[in-house]
């Protein structure tokens, strides 16, 4: 088709649409790449300007003009692209600005700060849990089995993220340590420990920290063992007025760490009298008086002494009595063992400290000590008709007679034996035998026996026939070695 007729056929096509989409349709025609590639070269001006040679003015006029509609549409671009506002930064937060060392935050843009997790330092109990997010302790829920370290008390469960129980004693008990113990009671002669005796379905019977002020003395006539806090936490107290326990033939009881005070007899053992078999572990016996052994009357009983039991005390704290201010021993059988101490005590006549009478057995074992008592004669021990044994490591000292015998005062067909390594040491007498006086009796002093630093008007610091190896005083020159 020749230029001219090509020309008319656009303007006839032009005056039905656009010319490009007219174009368009024709390059969809199967002559459309000659027709594409003829009007590409010489354009197109919808004006009918003329063809061949004498077009090419037009062409370079369109083509002018596309060029102008470019640049204007690109400026636009740019200049709408120069005055769109910047959307403003956002830079987040931190841990640290936070004051968190974990959980997780707001970082103020729109996300989430992740500052490790929790562990709640400051513990949390068994009712509670930690938060991994705030770091509190959260309570768990509800009636939540726990333990609440009071062993005191059952059916630990938690409520309102605190863990408690039950009371695991019944009414008119304590607890110590877990273990249900005896109050003293309002009310009653004995405070309610005669009663809790009598009916004490076991052989043990725990009594709380507290003082039972008596009004009349307490039995006990079966088998038992009688427990306290602590002597100077458990407290009987005879007021001056009662004797303060008795205790039975044939009934084996031991009484543990309380202390007896300020029992009164008229007759035998201001503190205890007692005819069965009886230990004391840990006792304190003060301030307890009577006519015959202000602490304690042992008759034909057994009555063992173990470690902590003081019978007797500090100044004013010591027992009294007319004959025998500690124990009177009378056909009985005492041990002091080791860690026991007969202290402080004060006898009108004999006996400061021990007594021993009537075919009776005493033995201090090694560790064990007659200390500080006084008395006419015999202010240590007084031994008539019974046998008195010091073994190794036993010690009688410091004791003052007002008369005779500072230590020890044997007679009466009694018998008297210093095992080797046992010491008589410190006493005094304002007569004869600082130390030792043996009359009528039989005293064995074995080689090793320390007998030295003893005082007295008059004579040596052992008086009488002493058998065996050993020597009075020993050392020879009589002064102590340690």
């Amino acid at each position: 088709m020749d230029p001219t007729r090509f020309d008319r056929l656009s303007r006839t096509l032009a005056a039905h649409g656009p010319r490009r989409g007219v174009l368009s349709l024709l390059a969809a025609l199967p002559l459309a790449g000659a027709l594409g590639g003829l009007l590409g070269e010489e354009g197109v001006d919808g004006q009918g300007s003329g063809a061949g040679v004498g077009g090419g003015g037009g062409r370079r006029k369109r083509r002018q003009t596309r060029h102008k509609r470019r640049s204007g549409s690109d400026k636009k671009h740019r200049k709408g692209q120069h005055h769109k506002k910047k959307k403003p930064t956002c830079t987040p937060t931190t841990c640290a600005a936070q004051g968190k060392t974990c959980g997780r935050l707001p970082d103020g843009c729109g996300t989430t700060l992740d500052c490790g997790p929790c562990t709640c330092a400051t513990g949390c109990s068994d009712c509670q849990i930690c938060n991994p997010v705030t770091d509190h302790c959260d309570p768990i829920p509800n009636d939540t089995p726990c333990d609440d370290g009071d062993l005191c008390t059952v059916n630990d469960v938690c409520t309102g993220g605190v863990c408690g129980g039950s009371p695991k004693c019944g009414d008119g008990q304590g607890c110590t340590a877990g273990v249900c113990c005896l109050l003293p009671a309002a009310t009653g002669a004995t405070k309610g420990l005669q009663e809790a005796i009598e009916g004490a379905s076991g052989e043990t019977l725990i009594l709380c920290a507290g003082t039972w002020t008596l009004s009349s003395t307490v039995v006990i006539g079966k088998d038992l063992t009688l427990i306290g806090a602590g002597a100077g936490q458990t407290v009987l107290d005879g007021r001056n007025a009662v004797q303060v326990l008795q205790i039975a033939a044939g009934a084996e009881v031991t009484v543990q760490d309380l202390t007896i005070t300020k029992g009164q007899a008229s007759g035998d053992g201001g503190g205890i009298y007692n005819e069965g078999m009886l230990t004391l572990i840990g006792v304190s016996m003060t301030g307890n008086a009577a006519v015959y052994g202000g602490g304690l009357y042992n008759q034909r009983g057994s009555l063992t002494l173990e470690d902590g039991t003081v019978i007797g005390g500090g100044a004013g704290e010591g027992n009294t009595a007319s004959f025998v201010g500690g124990i009177y021993n009378n056909g009985g059988t005492l041990t002091l063992q080791s860690g026991s101490r007969v202290t402080g005590n004060t006898s009108l006549s004999l006996g400061g400290g021990i007594l021993n009478a009537n075919s009776g057995t005493v033995t201090l074992q090694s560790g064990s000590s007659v200390t500080g008592n006084e008395s006419r004669e015999g202010g240590g021990i007084y031994n008539t008709g019974g046998t008195l044994t010091l073994q190794l490591g036993s010690r009688v000292t410091g004791n003052r007679a007002t008369t005779d015998g500072g230590g020890i005062l044997n007679r009466n067909l009694g018998t008297l034996r210093l095992q080797s390594g046992s010491r008589v040491t410190g006493n005094s007498a304002t007569r004869i035998g600082g130390g030792i006086v043996n009359e009528d009796g039989t005293a064995t002093v074995d080689d090793g026996a320390i007998i030295c630093g003893n005082t007295q008007a008059q004579g040596g610091q052992c008086n009488g026939t002493l058998l065996g190896d050993g020597r009075c005083p020993n050392p020879r020159n009589g002064i102590c070695l340690s």
